[in-house]
């Protein structure tokens, strides 16, 4: 159960998570796992956005912290069978941003998320070290 929950979310695997956790929701209910799981999804997120934020970067050259919404909408789309429209990106990368799992800010009007020229995905022990993660 655990390995490809663990999997789903290193790999920000979103669609194999959600299906882990719909299958065993009974079992994390009963022994109140559910919340902390559907909590994991904001984890996922973030790693699948950060693989997108790199290979991006990789293409565009080393100073492109503005990236288009449109692009981890695809990547998202591309892994799962549900159609995810541009607001719901924009959702979940302002959640990812007020939570401090990114660092940024997004351009509404542009359709585009400005990094942050360092630390743009900032190391998950670092934020639980000093306790900066609000997940």
């Amino acid at each position: 159960i655990y390995s490809k929950i663990s999997r789903a979310v290193r790999t920000g695997n979103v669609p194999l998570l959600k299906a882990e956790i719909t299958r065993y929701r009974k079992m994390f209910i009963k022994r109140g796992l559910y919340l902390i799981m559907e909590k994991m999804k904001l984890l996922a997120y973030r790693n699948l956005f950060k693989q997108v934020y790199l290979i991006l970067r990789t293409m565009e050259g080393k100073d492109s912290e503005k990236q288009d919404l449109k692009d981890f909408q695809r990547a998202l789309n591309f892994r799962s069978s549900e159609e995810v429209d541009i607001d719901e990106i924009e959702c979940i990368l302002s959640s990812l941003i007020s939570k401090g799992l990114v660092k940024g800010y997004i351009s509404h009007t542009q359709k585009k998320i400005v990094f942050s020229k360092t630390k743009s995905f900032p190391r998950l022990p670092d934020l639980i070290r000093s306790k900066k993660i609000h997940l």
